[in-house]
């Protein structure tokens, strides 16, 4: 049987200006930089909050060239590969599409995205103004998006500390109300002398809560709440 496998995007976007006054964009994972080309940037933004199958990227890839006009030598296929190496997209697979989300999404650090609702009212505005975004879109855009009650815990969570997803499900397992600190995150997960970060994946995907909570987590980055980084 074919395995599964899935890929997302790792880091945040920035916009960094050079000595010409030229706008170009960088991708941040921690404190590391990474600049990327016109290709790698508009293959790493179709999967930015996506997670997708091989021939989905290509379909994205593809649909965002025509529109651009954007043409290259290098196929989208070799670009993916080139990415994956770098560490700006992520894959995972499994038998199923549940153990290759698990896969993919396990060992990834979870940060808190930060978008006020007057800077998005701003960015709307000056995309109207420019013509780029119609009027139901920039709608959708402004809404709030509201947090169910174990969203909310999972967020407040990722704003505490640095955290994995094994990591929240093992929380949620073993009903965690608050995390002050890593120090704290350590007492409250590890437990076991046997349980270390390298083998934490293994036992959360064990927990009871473990499909609910990855979901729950999915929802948030597919809703922009979340990024993923990696340690």
């Amino acid at each position: 049987m074919r395995n599964q496998v899935l890929y997302t995007a790792v880091g945040r976007l920035r916009s960094q200006i050079n000595q010409e006054s030229t706008q170009y964009p960088i991708i941040l994972i921690g404190s590391r930089e990474f600049l990327v080309g016109p290709q790698e940037f508009m293959i790493w933004i179709s999967l930015n909050w996506r997670i997708c199958t091989w021939d989905e990227i290509g379909k994205h890839y593809e649909r965002y060239a025509a529109q651009t006009g954007y043409k290259n030598p290098r196929t989208w296929e070799a670009c993916v590969n080139r990415l994956l190496t770098r560490g700006l997209l992520a894959s995972g697979s499994g038998e199923t599409l549940y153990d290759a989300l698990y896969d993919l999404m396990s060992s990834m650090y979870i940060v808190p995205t930060m978008c006020s609702f007057p800077l998005r009212l701003y960015a709307v505005g000056k995309m109207m103004l420019l013509g780029k975004v119609p009027i139901p879109a920039a709608v959708r855009f402004l809404r709030s998006y509201h947090h169910s009650a174990s969203e909310k815990q999972i967020i407040q969570f990722a704003k505490k500390t640095s955290l994995t997803v094994a990591e929240v499900i093992c929380c949620i397992e073993k009903r965690v109300v608050s995390i002050k600190d890593d120090a704290a995150l350590m007492d409250a997960i590890y437990t076991d002398e046997n349980d270390t970060s390298e083998n934490i994946a293994m036992t959360a995907k064990g927990h009871q809560c473990c499909k609910d909570t990855l979901e729950t987590v999915a929802n948030l980055y597919l809703n922009k709440q979340l990024i993923f980084e990696r340690a």
